[in-house]
């Protein structure tokens, strides 16, 4: 009787999970169509039934932001609090989904307006907010965007040193790496041993003392009968690069 019992529930349990199974799929079918034709209302209400009531379709997650987006809810990234709890998937990381996305469809416009309406609106998600919205800027190449982002955290916290180190990068970006050494200089400030600093430091130096005797051997190497004091020139200037790179960039690293 009770190996019965217990057949009959195992039976009963295939059959509404294999049920549901079947409806989760549909679902999602029905929800990626909509997303391919552009129907951005239809596929965030479905995507947002399918992730209510399902945790295999994380993958889908990116999407649903995307479609909510597009259909004038800027807010659906902060909504995805629950599914993010449901499916133990990362903010993090669904926004880099989501910035990925969004780029692969080139709209980039929206992604970043909905990313700055949650920041305002929701100031416990700034800083990850505000960090892949820096991620964006930096896969488009927008570097000024990453400077005007990270000065208006910087001017509430000084110190705060990753966004002194997105600033740097930017300018880096920008072909200004003399303004991103002071950037470092500033970490090395407040923290004498930042490993950050300590390391861009004397790879900055390093790279510069490099270059500099590169053009040194270049220029000597035109004069066809370098004279004695020629030589004795170069290598004096080669010393002086030596000293003046070389070991300041030893003394970081």
């Amino acid at each position: 009787m009770i190996r019965k019992i217990l057949l009959t529930l195992t039976t009963l349990l295939f059959f509404f999970t294999s049920g549901a199974q079947t409806r989760g799929k549909q679902l999602c079918e029905r929800a990626d169509e909509a997303f391919a034709a552009d129907k951005w209302k239809s596929a965030s209400t479905l995507y947002d039934i399918l992730l209510k009531d399902s945790t295999s379709y994380t993958v889908r997650m990116a999407r649903f932001v995307y479609a909510s987006i597009e259909a004038g809810d800027s807010m659906s990234i902060v909504k995805t609090d629950q599914f993010l709890a449901h499916n133990q998937y990362r903010l993090d990381t669904l926004l880099k989904d989501v910035s990925r996305l969004s780029i692969r469809m080139k709209n980039f416009d929206n992604y970043e307006r909905a990313i700055e309406r949650a920041t305002i609106v929701f100031p416990h998600y700034r800083d990850t907010l505000a960090s892949a919205l820096v991620a964006y800027h930096t896969l488009l190449r927008r570097p000024e965007a990453i400077i005007r982002l990270a000065d208006s955290v910087l001017l509430e916290n000084p110190n705060a040193k990753k966004w002194t180190i997105a600033k740097g990068t930017a300018h880096q970006m920008m072909g200004e790496s003399e303004v991103t050494l002071e950037l470092y200089k500033e970490l090395l400030k407040q923290n004498p041993k930042d490993f950050d600093a300590l390391v861009f430091i004397g790879n900055y130096y390093y790279l510069q003392g490099r270059k500099r005797l590169r053009k040194l051997d270049s220029d000597y190497e035109n004069y066809v009968n370098p004279s004695q004091q020629i030589y004795t020139s170069h290598n004096l200037q080669c010393k002086q690069v030596l000293d003046d790179y070389y070991e300041i960039g030893r003394a970081h690293v």
